[in-house]
């Protein structure tokens, strides 16, 4: 699966294993630094089902929680 949307933004995970990124389309998108493959897409919905373009993303020292901020204002947390 290929990132078609403008990247907004990207973070290693601080273990290494992982970039982080965001896009137009509003996903979160993990992949694995040594396979440059996908792991897993992330799509995030507002309270009205409308998706927003990611702007915004940081991970926690121990890589089990992500915020993201979209381009309507809101932050999320997700937990991995």
């Amino acid at each position: 699966m290929a990132n078609t949307s403008p990247t907004r933004c990207l973070k290693f995970t601080n273990s290494g294993k992982y970039i982080l990124s965001t896009n137009d389309r509003g996903e979160l998108i993990i992949h694995d630094v040594n396979t440059c493959n996908i792991v897993s897409v992330q799509e995030n919905e507002d309270e009205d089902g409308e998706m927003n373009a990611l702007w915004a993303l940081d991970i926690s020292q121990d890589d089990k929680v992500v915020a993201v901020g979209s381009e309507n204002k809101f932050i999320k947390v997700l937990y991995f």
